[in-house]
């Protein structure tokens, strides 16, 4: 079983790192002992490329799933966990396409990028959606329908400007966001 805090050396960060030992990733989740532990990985990501140490081969997570708890996106699905060919062969030869269950770079690329279209909706909430809430703030409900209370947000106004993202799940569909003024904003939920 690969112990994903490195023997509690693990450090949270949220920016870069340098490892202090030799032989040590970066990132825990890269490396497993086994093909089985890819399903155990902490906070996983598509497209995040796994070494697996028994088979001294390249795995790709070209999917995720929820949880034991119903929380989407937090656990990998192994049926979407692919061996990567390399251009320079690899798990065969790098043809362009994903055969015999393997995968190449174009088609890590093609996965991710369908996965990130379809769990991440983009909507423009106009200033007249805004209602003043009598304390100052003003609201708006943006439906998302990505059936998630776990996901990012981002809020962006009409200038490109990042703004403070205030917000409340209303329900697995929806959420309110709040702002200091009615005002056009795009706002980004990705799962």
């Amino acid at each position: 079983m690969t112990d994903f805090t490195q023997g509690g050396n693990a450090v949270i960060t949220s920016g870069s790192i340098r490892p202090s030992i030799k032989n040590a990733p970066t990132d825990a989740r890269c490396r497993v002992t086994t093909k089985a532990d890819i399903e155990s990985i902490p906070l996983p990501a598509v497209g995040l490329l796994v070494y697996v140490e028994s088979e001294q081969k390249f795995y790709v997570i070209g999917g995720l799933k929820a949880n034991s708890m119903g929380v989407a996106n937090m656990q990998v699905d192994m049926s979407r966990v692919f061996p990567l060919v390399t251009s320079t062969g690899g798990e065969g030869s790098g043809g362009g396409s994903s055969t015999g269950g393997t995968i190449d770079e174009a088609t890590v690329k093609r996965l991710c990028a369908e996965y990130h279209t379809e769990n991440t909706v983009t909507k423009t909430v106009t200033a007249e959606e805004f209602t003043a809430d009598g304390s100052g703030l003003y609201f708006a409900v943006v439906n998302h329908n990505l059936d998630t209370t776990a996901f990012n947000i981002a809020i962006l106004d009409a200038n490109n400007q990042a703004v403070y993202e205030c917000f409340e799940v209303v329900n697995s569909n929806n959420i309110k966001i709040y702002n200091d003024k009615a005002e056009e904003l795009r706002v980004t939920i990705r799962k």
